[in-house]
């Protein structure tokens, strides 16, 4: 508004109201698509991160199946599917953000949507074939994968996209919050 009252008093500038107005318009135009370029690219690549993580997700449910113990199955289902309502509420937030057409954001939530059933199938039945190659670890890792994902799409990605910059502190509680569950559960029997 500022700027717009300014733009608006009579220069001594040798040149006329208008032009100038379409000129400073002509600026702000051009800041204002580049600024949505960038954060248009920057919401983009969160939501195929949060697709990749959305795989991750499913190969930890599809590989719990090495697990005989039924309970541990239904724990990982559960707790992943809980999970993702809220990283569908994450990625219903930037796909409104993209400000992009129906039929794309529809494309979005189908990938996002239909990453973890996927990579869920693909992954019980390669654990089902060929569970005698497979090592018992595979659901540690595939668990530990996922959260990686997760922790960098969230800490390179949202965050920033967001307009929040990551200090000390927050590095402090992140790393706080990763060590939490590192020594509740080293001493765990599986």
């Amino acid at each position: 508004m500022l700027a717009d009252s300014f733009s608006h008093k009579d220069h001594d500038h040798g040149c006329n109201e208008e032009s100038n107005e379409e000129h400073l318009d002509g600026v702000k135009e051009e800041v204002v698509v580049n600024i949505t370029e960038m954060s248009i690219k920057k919401l983009r690549s969160s939501v195929y991160g949060l697709c990749l993580h959305s795989l991750f997700d499913g190969l930890v449910v599809g590989s719990s199946v090495i697990s005989a113990n039924v309970d541990v199955i239904q724990t990982i289902f559960w707790a992943i599917l809980l999970h993702k309502i809220s990283a569908a509420l994450g990625v219903g937030i930037f796909i409104r953000q993209l400000h992009i057409s129906y039929k794309q954001a529809l494309r979005y939530i189908c990938w996002f949507s239909a990453a973890t059933p996927l990579s869920t199938i693909f992954s019980s039945i390669l654990v089902l074939f060929s569970s005698s190659y497979i090592p018992s670890s595979l659901l540690g890792y595939a668990f530990a994968f996922s959260a990686g994902t997760f922790l960098h799409v969230s800490l390179m990605h949202i965050l920033p996209s967001i307009g929040s910059h990551v200090g000390f502190v927050q590095v402090g509680f992140i790393l706080i919050g990763v060590l939490i569950p590192y020594l509740l559960f080293t001493e765990h029997s599986h």
